[in-house]
């Protein structure tokens, strides 16, 4: 049924290739269709100073692996509609620090590595939200507000992963670290189906 909904769309399934049996999901978001896709590099400064083009680049298509010695960040999503207009999204997450990223990470290699936040523990971050294939934003937080225009009439995808400061994804034994709703706005029941990776609470 998923896969029949998926085809309609005309969205390629990669990111929701679900064995429903096993959970299992596909690690690469960068085949999906309408993904967004990577912007040009930055122009180097005048002053070609302290300015690496490859800072510019959108990493958010590589997979980053939780440390075996650190705990396995956990997501899970729910939405409802806002009072005024659209909808509220709320994450919540378990074992994950979801922060900006620090002033002093300047350099490629410190943000193409995994970093561990010294207060919590945990490896820490941000997440990317995905509207129909296409992300939308970064999320430094755990509420989001959607406005209504995000969607289309019908059936809609939201998925939010979470990544480290170079925008990398964060997997655990290879399993991308996401969660997905599909909502439809016309209808009674606002979700109707759900995934998440590694839900809260297990």
């Amino acid at each position: 049924m998923l896969q029949q909904i998926l085809a309609s769309l005309g969205w390629v399934s990669t990111i929701m290739l679900l064995s429903l049996s096993t959970g299992s999901i596909a690690q690469d978001m960068s085949a999906m269709k309408n993904m967004a896709s990577m912007p040009n590099m930055q122009k180097v400064n005048e002053n070609n100073t302290n300015t690496n083009a490859a800072m510019s680049m959108d990493h958010s298509h590589m997979p980053i692996e939780i440390p075996e010695e650190i705990a396995t960040p956990a997501l899970s999503l729910s939405i409802y509609q806002d009072t005024v207009s659209g909808y509220n999204l709320e994450l919540s997450i378990e074992r994950y620090s979801l922060i900006p990223p620090p002033a002093d990470l300047t350099t490629m290699e410190e943000l193409m590595v995994p970093t561990i936040n010294k207060n919590s523990g945990f490896v820490e971050g941000h997440a990317h939200l995905y509207v129909n294939g296409e992300k939308i934003q970064r999320i430094y937080g755990n509420y989001i507000h959607l406005p209504a225009t995000l969607f289309k009439p019908g059936i809609n995808q939201l998925t939010v992963s979470i990544n480290n400061h170079g925008h990398m994804y964060w997997t655990f034994e290879k399993r991308q670290i996401l969660a997905t709703l599909f909502i439809n706005p016309s209808s009674e029941s606002l979700i109707t189906y759900q995934f998440e990776s590694f839900p809260v609470g297990l």
